[in-house]
Formats: structure tokens, C-alpha cells, sequence
């Protein structure tokens, strides 16, 4: 492709189309019309007759690395500050080349997504689970499905592994134009808050957005909870209204969640204001949601595609100050959600029972799936299928389909009467609902194996400490995906958030969690050993709570699994579907489900005695 063609169009974030051609460094170069045949970020993977974009990243920056990328072949660089060295290879300076490197990536492969049909879901915690179930309802209605996210991206039987939740735009792009090229016709998509606020998204044309939930992650990098929720919002309030597909974009919304009834008031809002409109299709587990609504939301609501029944009541507000229109005053409200639940049953086998939607048709359900946190994220995929035209037959089909997910309350089968899950919680709120769910669950007691990621957001550490203990029998606290930092640090700031459980060190109690005589316990009892028991005075209905530290994973999970007794429940939190963990040797080879399958092996006739 033409560099000219290329780049004509690129945009400079400002909404004013410039031409990148003005803006090359060198005057001496007129003939810049080079062809370009591939495009990179990365100098090391640059061929000859690629364009180069240099992207300051977080570790280094890519106009370190331009001479690399020539001395490899690149026909063209772009990058977003001046520089000194004049280069025989034409350069062009824009303002933001993370924008310019959407722009070019959905140029160069032509705009894949407006082709397809493009589901955006994002949130802290489901998003996985829900593309899951989404994919099974495409799939159910005879679709041919993509699928870009956490596990994995996968079409046609293909399945390709993904080292982050939402590629960079370059890559995002190809995958795109691949799985156009193979008859792809409905595309599921993960989104993170990195991929909107890096603007790897940028230019994807989406005709669906999901908002599943916010709760804390990611502090690390956006700082504060309305930094993050302000960038997990632009998705709805900016993002559905670029392109070709703006004027019939829908967002389907959790307004279980409070912050996904802020976006629903944003959206309006902003609507007010504009020539777009977004259509908002709501879900919640009950019948009604309370809470706050703009007056000039309520006056405006005859000309939305939407099904809004709202009556004055009186009630406790959710929004804060800041999340009110400047334009309108307040009143609380009651809210139909379009899609929502009705006679639930929910217990370890999955479940069962009604959605709605609106007052159009109810689908009779049931599902392996368990939990509150689940049935929201059934009804978010149940909401985008409807805003796709899809008979609700062909929901009902597809959520019954959906057998499981991998590394989400994920079982460990074994014959040794355990109930043994992993899950991929990482978070304090998601790390709370499985607990909880299982809690409610248990025939026995439950034992919590977790950790916290290192390089991560930091204060979410003796947060999910004290979430483990207040619902575990018994909690072992290890390594997760430490990284760079100290394991031993890692869980010393975890056991911060458990002081208030008023814990004391007790190596006869230790001794006693154990009934065998060959016990990991029996050489980890000192202070300054691999591990450590702490007793508190707070019961259960199953006995009293322990603690264990073992920041070896491995022995941590063996340990969960010797210590247990029959209908015990084991659960390893925060790894799931990983199949790697992160230290600062590198990546190795660790399978959560593995080790504890050969635990459950190895333990087998020791259990049955």
C-alpha cells in the first residue's frame, strides 16, 4: 500500500484531519509516495518495505530504536517528537503515535471490523465469562465466531495464544483482518482499560458495547478509581460513536453495578449534546433498580430506543456529586432493566430459573454455571444476543450450551471427595464472590489457596488478605505471578490486612490441621522456614479458621490438598486458565489445575484411609 494512502486520513486526536505528509522532517526527501508492505512497533520484527512507529512505551522508547529498524529495512518511520539524526528513510512526526498507529494498522488492513459484527465487553471482573457465553449463543444461532481475550484468540477451530487481555492495534487489526478473510462474521472482544486508554481500540467500528462491572484493579496504573472508571466509561461514551457504525451502536449495561448506572446517565447525557445516539439496553437480577436519574435523562427519554418505566420514590442516592448533570437537578428513581432475572435457583450444581426480556418473551434456563456474579454475566450475554436480533430461543440454546470456562470456577475432577475449583481471581471484589459463593456452598470446610501479582496495584494486597480469611476455614497464602518483586514482600503486605483478624503464630496448631505423620507441616514450623500457621479466635460453623503462608505455589497447592478431608472444598485463586508463572528468573511452565491434579494423585491413598 501507498505510504500517501496510508496515512492521508490519520487524525490527530483533535478532530481535525491533517495530512502526515506536511510533517516529514526532512524537506530534502519530495518523493515520499514509498510503498509500504508491512507495518511494525517493534524494530526487531521490521522487513524491508515496512513502516516503522516509534510508541514511547513504559520501559523503553521505541525512537531509541529507529536506526534498528532502517538497518532492518524500513521503508518509512513515524514518530512523535523531533529528532536530531536526518535519515535517507522518510519520516513523518505526528502528534500521538499510539493514535496514528490505530489509525494506520485499520488502514492497512482495511477496516476489518466494519465488515463484521463487533461485541466490545469490558469491565473488572466477567468479561471473560461472558464472551464465553456470548460465543456460545453466536455459535448456537449457526454464526461464525471470533473470539479476541484473556484465555486466548480463537475462530474456526483455531485456537492462538494471547499474551494480554486486548492486543496492541497493530496486531488487533491483523487478527481481524484474518478472521475476516476466513468467513468470520461476529467478533467477541475483550476490552481492557489498557487497550482504551492506550488507544489500542481506537479504530475499531464496534456494534455492541457490554459494561459488566468496576471494582479495583489497575490502581497501579490509573491511580485512582475514577481515573480507571473514566477510562472504562469512554468505551460507552466515545468509543460506540466513532465510525460507520456510531448511529446504530448499543450498549448493554449492568445496572446491578452502580457505576454501570453512572454510565447509563452519561450516555444520555451526552447525547443531549450531539448528533449520535447510542442505544442503551440495560440488565439486572431483579425486576426493578434504584437509583438517581437527571431530569433532562427523564424528558428525553421518548426519543431513545429504550424501555425505561420510572416513578418518583423515595430513596438513598448512589450517584456522587460529581456524576450529576451541571444542567439538571436529581431525582430518584426506579428502573426496569430490559433484561432481567426472576425465580433463581442457585446452588453447586449451577443455575436455574427465568430471564426476561422486557415484557416481550421470559426464557426458561438453567446452567452449570454458579453464583450472582454469573447470572450477571449470563444476563449481559443474553442483552448483547438481544441487541443483535437474536430469538431468544437461540439465547436460551446457547447458555445451556456453555458448559464451563476455563480457569473461572473451573473444577478439578478427582475420586477422592474433594471439590476442587480454580478460578482466576485477582481481584478483591472477584475474589470475594467466589468465596462467597462457595462459602454458601460448602458441605465442609473451605480452603483458599491465593496470592497477589507483583509489579501490580499494591493496595489491593491486604484487601484481598482479610476477604480470604473472613470466608475461608482455612487460608494459604503464597505466590501468584510475583515477578520482579520478593514473593516473602508480596505476602508480608497481604498478612497486613489480616492484623485485624488478631492472629498469633501457633505451631501446635499447625501440627494439628494435619493428620498424617508424613506432613509438609513438619519441617516448615520455624519462624524463618517456607511456612507458617497463624490461629484466630473467629469460628466458623466447620472450626476455626487457620492460616498458612507457603510462598512456594507448588507446595502451597500439595499442602491445600493434604490437609483436606472429605467434602472439603479447595479453591486456588488468581491463576485459573494461566498455564505460566511469572518470576524474576522468567517465565516457567505452572498449571494451577495440573499441580493439583497430581496432588490429588499422589495423596489418593492417604485420603481414602
Amino acid at each position: 500500500m501507498n505510504l500517501s494512502c496510508l496515512i492521508k486520513n490519520t487524525t490527530q486526536g483533535k478532530g481535525k484531519k491533517i495530512s502526515l505528509l506536511e510533517n516529514v522532517a526532512s524537506e530534502q526527501y519530495q518523493d515520499i509516495d514509498v510503498d509500504i508492505t508491512s507495518i511494525h512497533a517493534n524494530a526487531g520484527e521490521v522487513k524491508p518495505g515496512g513502516l516503522f512507529i516509534a510508541i514511547k512505551g513504559f520501559k523503553a522508547d521505541g525512537h531509541d530504536y529507529i536506526e534498528q529498524a532502517i538497518a532492518n529495512g524500513a521503508a518509512a518511520v513515524v514518530i512523535q517528537h523531533s529528532i536530531e539524526k536526518q535519515y535517507k528513510t522518510v519520516v513523518i512526526e505526528v502528534q500521538d503515535t499510539r493514535k496514528a498507529m490505530s489509525e494506520i494498522s485499520a488502514s492497512f488492513y482495511g477496516y476489518p471490523s466494519e465488515s463484521m459484527v463487533l461485541i466490545g465487553i469490558t469491565g473488572t471482573n466477567g468479561k471473560t465469562t461472558t464472551a464465553y457465553l456470548l460465543e456460545s449463543i453466536l455459535k448456537s444461532g449457526g454464526y461464525k465466531t471470533g473470539v479476541i481475550g484473556t484465555v486466548n484468540f480463537r475462530y474456526e477451530d483455531k485456537i492462538f495464544d494471547n499474551p494480554v487481555t486486548t492486543p496492541e492495534s497493530i496486531d488487533l487489526q491483523r487478527i481481524l483482518n484474518n478472521m475476516r478473510d476466513a468467513g468470520v462474521t461476529h467478533v467477541v472482544m475483550e476490552v481492557s482499560s489498557h487497550a482504551i486508554d492506550l488507544h489500542r481500540v481506537r479504530d475499531c467500528s464496534f456494534d455492541v458495547g457490554v459494561f459488566t462491572n468496576l471494582t479495583q484493579d489497575h490502581l497501579d496504573y490509573h491511580k485512582s478509581m475514577d481515573a480507571y472508571f473514566s477510562c472504562k466509561k469512554r468505551l460507552f461514551t466515545e468509543q460506540l460513536k466513532r465510525g460507520k457504525k456510531a448511529q446504530k451502536s448499543t450498549a448493554v449495561i449492568n445496572v446491578n453495578d452502580s457505576y454501570g448506572q453512572i454510565i447509563v446517565n452519561n450516555i444520555y447525557n451526552n447525547d443531549n449534546t450531539n448528533d449520535t445516539c447510542t442505544r442503551i439496553i440495560t440488565t439486572g437480577t431483579a425486576p426493578t433498580t434504584e437509583y438517581t436519574k437527571t431530569i433532562t435523562e427523564v424528558a428525553n427519554l421518548t426519543t431513545k430506543e429504550s424501555s425505561f418505566t420510572t416513578k418518583e420514590t423515595p430513596s438513598t442516592k448512589f450517584a456522587s456529586d460529581q456524576t450529576k448533570s451541571k444542567t439538571a437537578t436529581t431525582r430518584n428513581k426506579k428502573h426496569t432493566p430490559h433484561i432481567f432475572s426472576s425465580d433463581i435457583t442457585d446452588d453447586i450444581s449451577g443455575l436455574r430459573g427465568n430471564i426476561h426480556i422486557g415484557s416481550e418473551c421470559t426464557i426458561e434456563f438453567q446452567s452449570r454455571l454458579t453464583g450472582l456474579f454469573n447470572l450477571e454475566n449470563i444476563l449481559c450475554a443474553a442483552g448483547s444476543a438481544h441487541a443483535l436480533g437474536i430469538h431468544p430461543e437461540i439465547i436460551k440454546k446457547g447458555i445451556e450450551s456453555c458448559h464451563g470456562v476455563p480457569g473461572r470456577l473451573e473444577r478439578v475432577e478427582n475420586l477422592a471427595k474433594r471439590y476442587v475449583f480454580v478460578d482466576y481471581a485477582h481481584t478483591p471484589d472477584a475474589l470475594e464472590s467466589i468465596l462467597k459463593t462457595l462459602r454458601m456452598r460448602a458441605p465442609a470446610r473451605l480452603i483458599t489457596i491465593f496470592g497477589c501479582g507483583g509489579d501490580r496495584d499494591k493496595s489491593k494486597r491486604p484487601i484481598m488478605g482479610e476477604i480470604a480469611c473472613k470466608y475461608s476455614d482455612i487460608t494459604i497464602v503464597t505466590s501468584d505471578n510475583p515477578r520482579s518483586e520478593d514473593p516473602k514482600a508480596i505476602i508480608s503486605e497481604i498478612l497486613e490486612g489480616i492484623k485485624n483478624i488478631n492472629m498469633h503464630r501457633s505451631d501446635d496448631a499447625l501440627k494439628k490441621t494435619c493428620s498424617y505423620e508424613n506432613s509438609p507441616f513438619n519441617n516448615s514450623c520455624q519462624l524463618n522456614n517456607s511456612g507458617w500457621l497463624y490461629e484466630s479466635g473467629r469460628l466458623y460453623e466447620s472450626g476455626q479458621m487457620q492460616i498458612i503462608v507457603e510462598p512456594d505455589r507448588a507446595k502451597a497447592l500439595e499442602t491445600a490438598v493434604r490437609i483436606s478431608q472429605a467434602n472439603d472444598i479447595i479453591v486456588a485463586a488468581g491463576k485459573g486458565h494461566e498455564t505460566y508463572q511469572i518470576t524474576a528468573q522468567g517465565k516457567i511452565d505452572f498449571d494451577d489445575r495440573v499441580v493439583l491434579g497430581q496432588a490429588l494423585i499422589k495423596h489418593a491413598f492417604v485420603m481414602e484411609n
